[in-house]
């Protein structure tokens, strides 16, 4: 809804509006190293070990990317475990150690 103003507005005219946001506090942010990221078919996901150390992998949908790590903005909470590299072949329920 506009105020009341003397001005005309006519048809064509527009105006430039900026709403302020919330940013995300950088340490609020989940940061993961691009080499942890599995892409299969245009999806991109991480393994994460589950509370019986087995492997899972999640998809993610991924952010901005700061050096060689890349922001992860859903799919991955900040405390979770991922894997980071594997010997051998990742697949979900496999078996982990963590070292």
């Amino acid at each position: 809804m506009l105020d009341k103003t003397d001005t005309d507005i006519l048809s064509g005219m527009f105006a430039t509006v900026m709403f302020p946001v919330e940013k995300k506090a950088a340490t609020s942010m989940v940061l993961i190293p691009q080499s942890a990221i599995f892409e299969q078919g245009g999806l991109r996901g991480i393994y994460t070990v589950s509370d019986q150390n087995t492997a899972i992998l999640r998809w993610i949908r991924l952010g901005r990317t700061y050096g060689d790590k890349v922001e992860v903005l859903s799919g991955l909470n900040a405390d979770e475990k991922y894997i980071i590299s594997a010997d051998g072949k990742l697949f979900n329920r496999a078996k982990v150690a963590i070292q």
